[in-house]
């Protein structure tokens, strides 16, 4: 088995288990936001939050009240592994899911498990900001 093949085993077998595990987990409600144009709410699964340093991890629900779009696709939600730097105050996504259906359930429209390179601002007054807030207060 080469390098690159069993790096892509590897990151389909992730992939597999986050879509598998998608079912069972525990999220609890977050809050409510309007983001572009419509309103979504977010969900955290507590069990996935790990501490790195200054950096927290955690996987988020994100359920759409009415279709988004991408690409020639629509979803109504998306789940998403993000990280976040306490220290900067700062946030990237790790991994990403789009779903056909509300709570992760439907068809995968889309997924992909490369880490933005970049991170974004987590202002204090945003969803981001509240998730950011939440991750790094947890001991």
């Amino acid at each position: 088995m080469t390098r690159l093949s069993g790096m892509r085993n590897a990151i389909a077998m992730l992939l597999l288990a986050i879509v598998c595990g998608s079912a069972n987990a525990e999220w609890a409600y977050f809050g409510t936001a309007v983001v572009r144009d419509g309103v979504v709410m977010a969900y955290v699964n507590q069990s996935t939050i790990q501490r790195h340093g200054k950096r927290v991890t955690m996987w988020i629900l994100y359920d759409a009240k009415t279709p988004r779009k991408f690409e020639d696709s629509t979803y109504l939600s998306s789940m998403g592994q993000d990280e976040y730097d306490c220290e900067t105050g700062q946030s990237r996504n790790l991994a990403v899911l789009l779903y056909s259906d509300n709570r992760g359930h439907g068809t995968v429209v889309s997924k992909s498990s490369a880490p933005s390179s970049s991170w974004d601002p987590a202002p204090p007054d945003s969803m981001a900001g509240h998730l950011l807030k939440y991750a790094c207060e947890i001991k």
